[in-house]
């Protein structure tokens, strides 16, 4: 069963989150100061005031998904009594089980204990039994199990990837008004001089090696084939950035990938050889 709270980060009643912090913590002035932050309200774009907040965690911040642990905690020790295979990640949850008649009693007792006893919602869209021959997205990825090989398969979800693109789109900018250069002026001398271009792949490679950190650990029949698609991608937002230009054209052959390497940009390709050859 894949699930997901609706909007907890909004909606969970702040008297009730602190009679469960209180349950762990009993430092009146740690109470206090939680409390302050969870009334501290919100300043609304336009507002010449702070909008006072009775409901739900600031979000962004360390202290919400700490917060969101300790008043699941007893959803999670419930599921774990009822026999059920639980893993959750603040507010965003997968129940495990060995048939769709254990799944369904599953999600009928996270039910009665997220809504009834702590005052959540289970969100009707993103909460669904499903089979793992048929997939189910969790926390960027996304699970199947192979048809043909009965292998399980861990790939970045569809959605993860779009983010990926349009990260690396907002870090490779057309200049409005670029000039085009001709082939002859693009030389590896003068590309090293770029200091646009250099700051531009450092960025690149702060991006790319903590993207690559979250999601190295895909499972596949062929692991590397997603990065070198990833590689592809990026490359040619460089080139455009470089260029001005789009397509494949004589940019290609004037800015290959060996020229890309040596002005400093790390493949994902290359990155994933490392991790692999470090947990053989």
């Amino acid at each position: 069963m894949d699930a997901d709270l609706e909007a907890f980060f909004d909606t969970v009643d702040h008297e009730k989150l602190i009679d469960a912090v209180a349950e762990e913590i009993a430092d009146g002035s740690v109470l206090r100061l939680i409390r302050q932050i969870l009334r501290s309200g919100v300043w609304l774009p336009n507002a010449a005031e702070v909008e006072p907040t009775e409901l739900g965690t600031p979000q962004g911040g360390p202290l919400s998904p700490l917060l969101a642990n300790l008043y699941l905690h007893r959803f999670d020790e419930a599921m774990v009594q009822a026999g059920a295979g639980l893993v959750r990640y603040a507010d965003d949850f997968v129940i495990f089980a060995k048939s769709e008649r254990e799944a369904v009693a599953a999600l009928e007792e996270a039910r009665q204990i997220l809504e009834g006893e702590l005052g959540l919602r289970l969100h009707p869209e993103k909460t669904r039994v499903v089979a793992v021959t048929e997939g189910f997205a969790f926390l960027g990825f996304y699970y199947v199990r192979d048809a043909q090989t009965g292998a399980m398969r861990k790939e970045v979800r569809p959605k993860s990837v779009q983010r990926f693109r349009e990260a690396i789109r907002q870090r490779t900018p057309r200049l409005k008004g670029q000039r085009k250069p001709k082939a002859r002026k693009i030389t590896r001398q003068r590309l090293a001089k770029n200091q646009r271009l250099a700051a531009m792949i450092r960025a690149l490679n702060r991006y790319l090696r903590s993207w690559h950190g979250y999601f190295k650990a895909v499972w596949s029949a062929y692991p590397r084939t997603p990065f070198r698609n990833f590689d592809s991608f990026v490359r040619r937002r460089v080139r455009a950035a470089i260029t001005g230009r789009v397509g494949s054209w004589w940019w290609h052959r004037r800015l290959p990938n060996a020229l890309l390497r040596e002005l400093g940009l790390i493949p994902l390709d290359e990155l994933q050889r490392e991790y692999q050859a470090s947990v053989r």
